[in-house]
């Protein structure tokens, strides 16, 4: 079964196709009848630089808004990108560098960085994603994080920049244990509870790990810090869903941690007497 394309779409690619071949080869007049600003969002979209090359060249960047912009950053690529400032420095705002800063196109963060000043996003989202290089940079060059910047890096598991952060003293919050607890990340949990001892852990995040089936931090979690820990709840959310290791763990831990008060008892009464 043949699927055919609206003919109007194949009218597109075959204007398209004409456009292009006129201006790769030389017949501008003809060219400029033919185009369409979205021609300059393919030629983005396809990291087609010596098309751009020639929109630039032949002054028919015409018609275009900060959408242009947009598909630039990311494009991915900072020629592009400086094509793109070369004719609509206008359009670019400090947003520009936070979404390049996001993504970790280090080298678009730096080119934009010479003309516009991005927000403490730029730093959070750079953790958020894991974006080590970025990060680090951008702190070096004065921009600042904010709390999320930590609570992102938690969340998404990257070891490296909860290190960093903390080496750095950056602001730090309770969500973020909370997050190596809820999300499963054990490695990252217990160099939390190693470095930031302090902080207690929320007994919701303990529920829930339960509903999401991490069981490597319920486990870890009941064995290092019962104290925060509301058995009871954890006991109904195993049960709720279904979570059949965990509450077979939990029932373990609570028969266990029973008879051994029972037995201190005894040991400490028979010592007594």
């Amino acid at each position: 079964m043949f699927f055919t394309l609206p003919y109007e779409i194949q009218e597109m690619i075959m204007q398209y196709t004409t456009f292009y071949d006129c201006i790769n080869n030389g017949y501008t007049r003809i060219a400029k009848k033919l185009y369409y600003p979205e021609y300059c969002h393919l030629a983005i979209l396809n990291k087609d630089y010596k098309l751009l090359y020639l929109l630039d060249k032949y002054r028919m960047f015409n018609g275009l808004d900060n959408f242009v912009v947009h598909l630039a950053i990311n494009s991915y690529n900072v020629d592009i990108v400086s094509l793109i400032y070369k004719n609509f420095p206008t359009f670019f705002t400090g947003q520009y560098l936070d979404i390049a800063a996001s993504n970790g196109c280090l080298d678009i963060v730096k080119f934009l960085h010479k003309y516009i000043k991005g927000s403490t996003d730029a730093m959070d989202c750079a953790s958020m994603n894991g974006h080590y290089e970025t990060l680090i940079w951008l702190f070096h060059n004065g921009y600042e994080c904010t709390a999320y910047a930590f609570e992102y890096a938690t969340k998404y598991n990257h070891l490296d920049i909860v290190k960093w952060l903390h080496r750095n003293k950056r602001p730090y919050t309770r969500n973020c244990i909370d997050n190596a607890v809820k999300y499963g990340h054990l490695d990252l949990l217990k160099w939390l509870h190693k470095h930031k001892p302090e902080e207690d852990c929320s007994s919701d995040s303990i529920n829930q790990a339960i509903m999401l089936g991490n069981s490597n931090t319920v486990i870890w979690m009941f064995e290092n810090r019962y104290n925060d820990i509301d058995v009871m709840d954890a006991v109904i959310y195993a049960i709720k869903y279904d979570k059949e290791v965990i509450l077979d763990y939990i029932c373990n831990f609570i028969v266990e941690k029973t008879e051994n008060k029972i037995n201190n008892k005894q040991h400490r009464r028979e010592h007594t007497i």
